[in-house]
């Protein structure tokens, strides 16, 4: 039987995938449609809870620093007891009161949230990598390295992913947020995801294991901070062979322990996860006194100018600067001593460095000309 469409006729066989192409479209634009109206109804429900929650945070008076281990509120979001009154049948009128038992425990949750931010975190690190001379210090281990599971071409938020990503520490991965992206992006409506998506980052460990062992420290009780105190200095071996850079005429290219992570992850592809398939390039410890003067005093140099020029200081009792994004060290003294009153704000009580930067004050490299003194280049 044949179809007939104005002028036109349709055969039943072409009718019939027309049909099932339609059907397929109308179906995906009402589930699209129901989608957006539920999300809609969850986000206005949402709102009477994060009203009252605002206010307890405001109440609180606290620290920027505290903020990030307070819950953002996409954790509220996905919190169970929240949800499950966010994700009730759009027929059910939702009030203040519905919130009321989460309203007066705010506090137990957000001692409950810290509990298993830090629980999750220390359950990724494999047990082979602790000791118990570690107890104390896991979670600050110069090993204890995590990196962001989601892919890097859905990063958005420059401030929150630096490529390539690495977490080296707590106090780093407590600072990583993964709020909004593509991947949950579902009929073009944007859904509060969890914040964090961390991932032990076994390879870059095993470097930096390997890193800490060089030096002559315990790696089962060496902290990041220890490293960053030891401040010794890498060449690598496997770049040295590949350029013919071990000459000793050749320039050399100098990292401390956390440019070594970087540039292992950046120039051998060694991203540090645990399916990574990039090979483990070998570094050395830079020997000579007169070397290792030249690159202390080149660090020196160059830290000293990036804590004056890169935007990575956060005001320690607001988080209305800059919007809420870390700044200029200058432009967040002129803040707090304008806006705050206090005239010469000491660091940190007043102000402190953002994690994310990290990499970009320390996680570099150093070129040095062991021959000739007055041709050394900085990178």
């Amino acid at each position: 039987m044949d179809v007939g469409i104005g002028n036109s006729a349709l055969t039943e066989k072409a009718w019939e995938k027309l049909r099932q192409k339609l059907e397929h479209d109308i179906q995906g634009r009402k589930d699209a449609r129901l989608f957006s109206e539920k999300q809609a109804l969850m986000k206005s429900r949402f709102a009477i809870l994060t009203e009252t929650w605002d206010k307890w945070i405001a109440f609180l008076n606290l620290l920027t620093s505290e903020h990030f281990l307070y819950p953002q509120l996409f954790d509220l979001w996905n919190f169970l007891p929240i949800n499950s009154i966010l994700e009730l049948d759009s027929g059910v009128e939702v009030t203040v009161k519905d919130f009321q038992p989460i309203i007066d425990t705010f506090h137990v949750l957000v001692s409950e949230f810290q509990r298993q931010m830090e629980e999750r975190v220390l359950n990724l690190i494999p047990v082979a990598n602790l000791a118990p001379a570690s107890s104390n210090v896991a979670l600050d281990l110069a090993t204890s390295i995590f990196s962001c599971a989601i892919s890097p071409a859905w990063w958005e938020d420059s401030d929150n992913h630096r490529s390539p990503v690495l977490f080296i520490g707590w106090k780093a991965a407590s600072m990583h947020r993964c709020s909004y992206t593509r991947h949950h992006v579902k009929y073009d409506v944007r859904t509060p995801v969890r914040r964090s998506r961390l991932v032990f980052a076994a390879a870059a460990s095993k470097l930096a294991h390997h890193l800490v062992h060089l030096c002559g420290a315990d790696p089962f009780t060496t902290t990041a901070n220890d490293m960053d105190t030891l401040d010794e200095q890498y060449i690598c071996e496997t770049c040295a062979e590949t350029t013919g850079a071990g000459s000793k005429k050749a320039k050399k290219v100098v990292f401390n322990w956390r440019g070594a992570l970087w540039h292992a992850a950046e120039q051998h592809k060694f991203e540090g996860r645990a399916n990574d398939h990039g090979t483990q390039p070998t570094f050395s410890v830079l020997q000579g006194d007169a070397d290792r003067k030249k690159v202390k005093r080149k660090n020196e140099k160059f830290k000293k100018e990036a804590l004056n020029t890169l935007p990575a200081w956060y005001c320690n009792h607001c988080l209305t600067y800059n919007n809420g994004k870390s700044g200029v060290l200058r432009d967040v003294q002129e803040h707090v001593s304008d806006v705050h009153g206090i005239e010469k704000p000491p660091d940190p009580t007043n102000y402190f460095f953002n994690e994310m930067y990290r990499f970009n004050l320390e996680g570099r490299r150093t070129t040095i000309n062991p021959v000739s003194p007055k041709s050394e280049s900085q990178d």
